[in-house]
């Protein structure tokens, strides 16, 4: 089964249940909205033919298109299709990536063709994507959930004819599909649990996307982290945080509350009144409050555990504990 060899190559383990799972509901339920599929790596790892082949399976209602096509003024050449290829050699980014999260949605759209009237229509756009960046496809949200990404491996060994003749199998795939498969059940408005988006590949480009401050923020607690092993949270102001890392950025506490609040999805809490945190901050003074400076009393405070900052640093291993206890069976092998 040419299909299935090249399905399972690009989408291994869970993730082949999950495409079919896709491609089930695209031709059964074909209004209901999807997410983006994202397939990266490197030169012959089947990719393309893979895009090529999803493409093939709803023709003509499929096209392929530039990532400029997105923000582009007309649309008509693709705004009425169901399955959507976007070139390989694009990098979707800014405009291109707020016009393609609102297309996946679905809904109503604006189609424009030249030298006609925009008409509304109602849109129900499937994007796959195939590209080289492996980390820098797409600028990826800290919450994502909308775009399944996949990096696929090299192939193997290459059979130049697989792709025309698993097109020749795609009206057997489609009644196995409709009579005989079982698909995942809905788990989110775009059908898929959100929660398997979060691959290795998809943290990396979420954290490629990330601003400065953003990734100072990752690395100097993870250092302080490191620094102060007995230590499993941390408090401080925005300002505290500039003041000690910051000196030579051109940062203030407005745009430090903003990146905080759009890439980490952290809220501040505030000395006095609804502050969590209050009694555990005036404890770190020793009970002394007349040490803690107005700046500080007045000042709005986030909150960091250790734990969350060692996940979002992608490219950190956290230290093993060292182990306390010794089995039974090693302290037989230590004595025979």
């Amino acid at each position: 089964d040419n299909i299935q060899k090249m399905l399972q190559h690009v989408f291994k383990g869970e993730n082949f249940n999950m495409i079919l799972t896709y491609l089930y509901v695209a031709y059964c339920h074909p209004k209901h909205p999807l997410p983006v599929i994202g397939l990266v790596g490197g030169k012959n790892t089947g990719k393309t033919k893979c895009m090529e082949l999803i493409l093939n399976m709803f023709s003509p209602n499929s096209t392929v298109i530039d990532s400029e096509d997105l923000t582009s003024q007309f649309n008509n050449h693709f705004l009425n299709k169901l399955i959507v290829g976007i070139d390989e050699k694009s990098t979707v980014g800014g405009n291109e990536m707020e016009r393609l999260k609102k297309f996946a949605t679905g809904g109503s759209q604006i189609m424009k063709t030249k030298f006609k009237t925009p008409t509304k229509i109602d849109c129900y756009l499937k994007f796959i994507m195939a590209s080289n960046e492996t980390e820098d496809m797409l600028k990826l949200e800290t919450e994502n959930t909308r775009f399944w990404i996949v990096e696929v491996q090299k192939l193997k060994s290459d059979d130049f004819d697989i792709l025309e003749k698993a097109i020749k199998e795609i009206p057997a795939f489609f009644y196995y599909l409709v009579n005989d498969y079982t698909p995942i059940e809905r788990a989110s408005r775009l059908w898929l649990d959100p929660k398997t988006f979060q691959t290795e590949v998809a943290k990396r480009m979420q954290a490629n996307a990330r601003p400065q401050l953003i990734n100072a923020v990752i690395e100097n607690l993870t250092n302080y982290f490191l620094e102060n092993e007995s230590k499993h949270e941390v408090y401080f102001t925005a300002d505290q945080f500039i003041s000690a890392f910051g000196r030579n950025e051109r940062w203030n506490s407005s745009w430090f509350a903003k990146d905080i609040k759009k890439h980490l999805d952290k809220k501040s809490y505030a000395k006095r009144g609804n502050n969590p945190f209050h009694d555990i901050i005036i404890a770190s003074y020793s009970g002394n409050t007349a040490s803690v400076s107005n700046d500080i009393k007045q000042r709005r405070y986030y909150h960091f555990t250790k734990q969350e900052i060692y996940d979002l640093n992608v490219d950190f291993e956290p230290p093993t504990q060292e182990k306390t206890e010794i089995t039974n069976k090693e302290i037989e092998e230590l004595f025979n």
